[in-house]
């Protein structure tokens, strides 16, 4: 049989006794609310209190009014408490803790949501980025591709690669060629465009990496 129930039952037996006749109260009631010394404490004991070990206090059973009360010791004393009071200052702390963690998982869920969109925005930028690269690449390719137009006599025109006969203008075959005025300004305004989408993108590729470590530190 348990601690609790041993006083319980104990209990029971001094109301009984008490509603036999026991009416004098030797101590006060409002005594035991007040900080008390071990030997204070242990006075209370009489016809009223009787005093049960119970972990590290003590049950302090009224026989006079049939209700017990945990006593402990704090900093300034010896104190008792009704046993329902008692009870219900643990359920409040109880309640207390459980609305933090309530508010910290709130919190965390929250965290986690906002960087899986930060993850899913960076992941979406580079492949922008990516393919952005490969339009780039593209182009370039095709520009290099197209077919160039050769003035008659031109190296490639000739035999084995002879150029600069009695026939062809000193120095006509030889030279860089340049790509037409349209087809430069079609390059350029590719490269432009891409150059610049490609600023913008890195640009947020920054932004959501300094706000991710950001997020990454704060959840820490």
């Amino acid at each position: 049989m348990g601690a609790h129930t041993q006083a319980i039952v104990l209990a029971s037996g001094l109301i009984c006794a008490a509603v036999a006749g026991t009416g004098t109260a030797f101590a006060s009631a409002t005594a035991a609310e007040r900080g008390m010394t071990l030997e204070q404490l242990e006075q209370t004991v009489s016809d009223r209190f009787q005093l049960v070990p119970e972990g590290d206090g003590y049950l302090r059973l009224d026989k006079l009014e049939g209700t017990f009360s945990y006593c402990k010791e704090f900093d300034s004393g010896w104190r008792c408490f009704p046993a329902p009071l008692a009870e219900e200052a643990y359920e409040a702390e109880i309640a207390a803790l459980s609305g933090e963690i309530d508010v910290l998982t709130r919190k965390l869920e929250t965290a986690h949501k906002a960087r899986a969109k930060t993850v899913d925005a960076l992941n979406s930028a580079e492949r922008t980025i990516a393919a952005l690269q490969e339009e780039l690449a593209a182009a370039e390719r095709a520009l290099g591709e197209q077919a160039l137009p050769r003035r008659p006599g031109s190296a490639v025109d000739l035999p084995n690669g002879q150029a600069g006969t009695d026939d062809t203008p000193h120095g006509e075959g030889s030279g860089s060629q340049t790509l037409p005025a349209d087809e430069q300004d079609e390059l350029d305004r590719v490269l432009d465009f891409t150059e610049d989408a490609m600023r913008r993108f890195f640009g947020l590729v920054k932004e959501l990496q300094e706000e991710f470590a950001g997020q990454n530190g704060s959840a820490q």
